[in-house]
């Protein structure tokens, strides 16, 4: 899995991330298939957690 994240406000604890995942088993659905997923998407962090 790759996550490539990018702030667009200084001030803000909101990002735009880009993800990249091959692999097996994020569901129990389809567990025994290799997939490739690229997903786009907004991610809100609290700002207390610095180790994210």
């Amino acid at each position: 899995m790759l996550n490539i994240e990018y702030r667009p406000f200084k001030k803000g604890n909101q990002y735009i991330m880009l993800q990249w995942f091959n692999g097996y088993a994020e569901g129990l659905i389809d567990y025994d298939q290799c997939v490739n997923m690229l997903r786009l998407g907004i991610a809100i962090r609290p700002s207390f957690y610095r180790f994210f």
